[in-house]
């Protein structure tokens, strides 16, 4: 699952906001036996270790999402893998 623009959090939370939406969107898919995986954008880790690179753009949020998509499509656990994502992650699932 995707987040959307700015630096949102793997459960779906911003610095201004928290809401726990990917978070209880992932639970809610559990109990239906759906796994998920989220992530932390790459500025929110950034962030987190305080060292944010100015030149971090879109095309990078693309690759991050290229490269987890290569690593579940090697996991023979999961038969489908669907994209999900709300604002800028619904751009970069494209």
């Amino acid at each position: 699952m995707l987040t959307g623009s700015g630096p949102n959090d793997r459960d779906g939370n911003s610095v201004m906001t928290k809401n726990d939406s990917h978070k209880q969107l992932a639970l809610a898919l559990k109990k239906e036996g759906i796994a998920t995986y989220r992530y932390d954008k790459r500025v929110v880790t950034q962030m987190k270790k305080k060292k944010v690179d100015p030149n971090t753009s879109f095309d990078d949020f693309i690759t991050d999402a290229r490269d987890i998509v290569a690593y579940f499509e090697k996991d023979k656990r999961f038969s489908k893998i669907y994209i999900a994502g709300h604002s800028q992650g619904s751009l970069v699932a494209c």
